[in-house]
């Protein structure tokens, strides 16, 4: 493990994009964050503009995985 990169937990039914995420909104993301697959209303976080608060919860549950509700960019 690296320390200092963020390591997404596995979860049934949660699939993760390939590929580094280096943005958000114009922010810099922590290293490591992901996109969750699904249909987002924005490809990328890089092209995300969402701006409601808080974000959604997901997984078998619906409490496992914080995302972006633009672009299921992993938030938890």
């Amino acid at each position: 493990m690296v320390e200092g990169v963020y390591i997404p937990a596995s979860h049934d039914g949660v699939v993760y994009r390939p590929g580094a995420v280096e943005r958000h909104h114009g922010d810099l993301v922590w290293p490591g964050r992901l996109v969750v697959e699904g249909s987002w209303p924005y490809a990328s976080p890089e092209s995300c503009r969402d701006t409601s608060p808080g974000g959604i919860w997901i997984g078998p549950t619906g409490s496992e995985v914080l995302v972006c509700a633009g672009c299921g960019l992993d938030g938890t």
